[in-house]
């Protein structure tokens, strides 16, 4: 609950759980994993307050599974419709190709 990470009952560090003021927030940049970077040195973030820091615990989702699957869905027959139009007008370059040359 204090944030300390242990190994084999060694504390090996302390997580260091910080807060942004609003307007600094815009100039994290993300660096993966919901990790960011602060590039701009005149940032000063400040003590988290108000946290509970639990091992084992998992968050829930923030992604609404019925839309992503919708939206999966469209996408894949976007990118088959797009296929299908690439696959006629390469039939066609070649029909006017064969045409033009024959």
């Amino acid at each position: 609950p204090d944030g300390r990470i242990t190994a084999n009952g060694i504390v090996i560090g302390k997580f260091n759980v910080v807060d942004f003021k609003e307007e600094d927030e815009s100039k994290l940049v993300p660096a993966g994993n919901n990790c960011f970077v602060m590039t701009d040195k005149n940032i000063q973030p400040s003590p988290a307050e108000n946290i509970v820091i639990k091992q084992g615990t998992q968050e829930s989702s923030n992604v609404k599974i019925v839309d992503e699957l919708v939206d999966m869905v469209m996408v894949t027959r976007l990118y088959e419709a797009n296929m299908r139009y690439i696959s006629a007008q390469k039939e066609n370059s070649s029909a006017l190709t064969s045409v033009a040359m024959g």
